[in-house]
């Protein structure tokens, strides 16, 4: 049999490129340490009455927009976006401490969203529908995960009252992981 040359994939043709694996990204609010601290704090007394997975005080966060996969090509297009979006900082009471029973997930939300904060939701939802992304579309409801798998049966620690002065907010991309999901944030925008 004669020999046949070496053949080499030729990686600069775009046709031969491997496919973009994408990403899995979502705005959100990422508190500082102080808050981080709080937030621990609240999640530990959670745990402790209903139980499941407690949320890792590292990955804690209040997402704005969840986008879902993107290719990576668009991630630039996802921080024009965000830099268009001109809200003020704000305060954030975080008073309300829930549990919902479909899905089991302990949660800490607001009584009451300021104004920025839903202004700051509704101009990235604009920005990503005018660039054509899709994206979770549903009433917003501001809340961060205490606990997955919870027993929503038991009593609920009532007294959450945490203050969080916010300043920016941020893209970031989630990889699920066998131990849960790990975040990176790959964009930080600050409010005006």
């Amino acid at each position: 049999m004669p020999d046949r040359p070496h053949q080499r994939k030729d990686l600069t043709d775009p046709a031969k490129k491997a496919p973009d694996p994408g990403a899995r990204v979502f705005f959100a609010l990422w508190p500082d340490a102080s808050v981080r601290c709080s937030l621990d704090e609240l999640a530990g007394q959670v745990h402790k009455a209903c139980g499941g997975r407690r949320m890792r005080a590292e990955s804690a966060h209040l997402t704005l927009v969840f986008v879902g996969q993107v290719v990576l090509a668009r991630v630039e297009s996802l921080k024009s976006v965000a830099s268009g979006v001109r809200v003020p900082a704000f305060d954030l009471r975080l008073d309300r401490v829930g549990c919902w029973k479909r899905n089991r997930i302990a949660w800490l939300g607001t009584r009451e969203t300021p104004l920025p904060l839903a202004e700051l939701v509704q101009g990235l939802e604009q920005g990503l529908g005018r660039e054509g992304f899709k994206f979770d579309q549903r009433p917003y409801f501001p809340h961060l995960t205490l606990a997955r798998s919870a027993r929503c049966e038991a009593p609920l620690p009532t007294d959450a009252d945490i203050r969080w002065r916010v300043e920016e907010f941020v893209l970031v991309r989630s990889s699920l992981l066998p131990g849960g999901a790990a975040y990176g944030i790959i964009g930080r925008w600050p409010l005006r």
